[in-house]
């Protein structure tokens, strides 16, 4: 349909799309024909004007209208239900994998044809890595563009993973929907602003991953693109630490697949692994000895290690919501971590985690989480109501995702905004003689727990609360068979400190963090100090001096003297 507009008729005067319009008027009024115009990478007001900047007062006038635009098409996730993974290794198949986000995907892995083969798996992610740079052939890009990418390009490869919010005034906004795969969710009457939205969509989580990880791309280009692009003001800044712990946490993940020999037609970061390996991923060595013996404890409810808990998120969603244990599932399988809503009491990322076997039938039971509360202080190192909010305020019950939790969650405090960097266990505290009598229950209810009794959650926290209710005043004396609601206070403080694992990290460097120890052979990052991009990013504001000469820059620092 672009061509209609861009191209003249003979005089150069009119467009095409102005006459075709004329035309249609031209229809008998009673023979119910309209016309749609589809474009992929035409701005909406091409077509769809706001009235007041319509070329033709008589369109509005006469019989003939013009409609609101088309733009809520509710495709994404038509083809899940038809191909339910039944266990988490079967999450990991391509058959599966490619059932979540556009209809597309799924439909270029079968053919119409009984003796034609659909589309491998890599050839799929490699049309998504063309289509998140435009549409063109990605390898051609990539050696034309790798040095200069914009920042409309940046953000839409680190869109599908990151969770960035556009701002909608931005004209980034329609060119990010236009032509790099974003999805348009609101349109103003004034046609000025468009909100905009990237789905949870692990078809194109993992092409931004391949590409984000490609040794001929530079991911600190990226990164700075991305702080040039929040100072522009086209990207929203008020959570910047919440965005830089996103970048952090991926960094991690994909640094776990950089070490595996994975064949190129395989699905390479989309696949489980275990929380030990992430966290050794994440840490520098020193923070994680701080929890490396809790790592190694059997989960009584399930007889395995915790640190050998399944974990996959290749990218972020933002929600609204407070997740429950169903919700954590489908985004586990997904592959799929949470940005809480705004204002979420506790946490502001939440990772979920499976402690059981990757082939058996998931099940809620075995649900748990890495609960991550995200400071950005400049001026207190700790950040405020330390450690209150890395521990007390870090749990399932002030989530409220549960009030009890029956098996271990990890708590991280990332207080990015510290000038030191260091980590400790936030829970040194002395305990009262009642919550050390009730921890002590608990170790006995456990201690000859067998695994085999085939307890759901429920019964499984029933024993334990009957156990607690034994010579305890401040425990309800009779558990209601929901466990869920009637929890004492007590209850969910005893709870709380048995089974929650707390880490606080303090700063961002190196010394704390293991992802960001630059591999200087690594073209990725050659070129560029890594952990400056991530503190320029935590720190980066709207600049109206951006982009300006001396002179206007002088100018701008004059208009605004304090």
């Amino acid at each position: 349909a672009r061509v209609l507009v861009d191209n003249k008729d003979e005089l150069g005067k009119g467009s095409l799309f102005y006459y075709l319009r004329h035309a249609l008027k031209l229809l008998p009024n009673d023979i119910g024909i309209f016309a749609v115009f589809t474009d992929t990478i035409s701005n909406i007001s091409n077509f769809s004007p706001a009235s007041k900047h319509d070329q033709s007062p008589r369109v509005a006038t006469g019989r003939a209208e013009l409609f609101k635009p088309f733009y809520l098409i509710d495709t994404v996730d038509i083809n899940v239900d038809h191909k339910k993974a039944s266990t988490l290794k079967d999450s990991e198949c391509p058959q599966s994998f490619f059932m979540y986000g556009r209809p597309l995907w799924s439909s270029l892995t079968l053919s119409p044809f009984d003796n034609v083969k659909g589309f491998e798996p890599h050839d799929i992610i490699n049309l998504a890595m063309e289509k998140l740079v435009g549409g063109m052939a990605y390898t051609w890009w990539k050696k034309e563009y790798k040095n200069k990418i914009s920042s409309v390009e940046s953000l839409a490869i680190l869109g599908p993973r990151l969770c960035i919010d556009i701002v909608p005034q931005s004209e980034y906004a329609s060119d990010l929907v236009s032509s790099y795969m974003r999805l348009c969710l609101k349109i103003s009457d004034d046609r000025k602003s468009i909100i905009t939205s990237m789905p949870t969509e692990p078809v194109l989580a993992e092409a931004s991953a391949q590409i984000m990880n490609d040794p001929d791309i530079n991911l600190i280009e990226l990164i700075n693109s991305l702080t040039s692009a929040l100072k522009n003001g086209a990207v929203e800044g008020g959570y910047r630490g919440e965005l830089v712990a996103r970048l952090l946490l991926l960094k991690a993940w994909d640094d776990v697949y950089e070490k595996l020999d994975v064949p190129s037609t395989r699905i390479h970061y989309s696949r489980f692994i275990t929380l030990s390996e992430f966290l050794k991923s994440l840490l520098a060595d020193n923070a994680y000895k701080k929890i490396a013996l809790r790592l190694q404890e059997r989960v009584s409810f399930t007889g395995t290690e915790f640190g050998q808990a399944y974990i996959k998120f290749t990218h972020f969603i933002s929600i609204t919501y407070t997740p429950d244990r169903k919700d954590l599932l489908d985004a586990l399988i997904r592959g799929v971590a949470f940005s809480c809503k705004r204002n979420q009491e506790g946490a502001d990322i939440i990772i979920p985690m499976y402690i059981g076997a990757l082939n058996e039938e998931p099940s809620t039971d075995r649900i748990s989480y890495i609960l991550i509360q995200v400071k950005n202080w400049a001026k207190n190192i700790k950040g405020g109501d330390y450690p209150l909010s890395a521990t007390v305020s870090l749990s399932p019950a002030s989530v409220g995702i549960e009030q009890l939790p029956h098996m271990p969650f990890l708590s991280l405090y990332m207080q990015l905004g510290s000038s030191k960097g260091f980590s400790e266990d936030p829970s040194g505290t002395v305990e009262t003689k009642g919550a050390v009598k009730r921890k002590h229950k608990i170790d006995e209810v456990l201690q000859d727990y067998n695994t085999d009794c085939d307890d759901t959650r429920d019964r499984f926290l029933k024993r334990i609360r009957t156990k607690l209710s034994e010579d305890t005043s401040d425990v309800k004396k009779e558990p209601n068979k929901d466990v869920l609601d009637d929890a004492s206070d007590a209850e969910i403080v005893t709870f709380q400190r048995y089974f929650q694992i707390p880490l606080a990290v303090f700063g961002l460097s190196s010394e704390v963090y293991g992802c960001l120890e630059q591999a200087t052979t690594h073209t990725s990052v050659i070129g560029g100090d890594l952990k400056s991009s991530f503190k320029q990013l935590l720190t980066a504001w709207v600049d109206p001096t951006l982009g300006g000469n001396s002179e206007e820059v002088e100018i701008v620092k004059r208009m605004e003297p304090m």
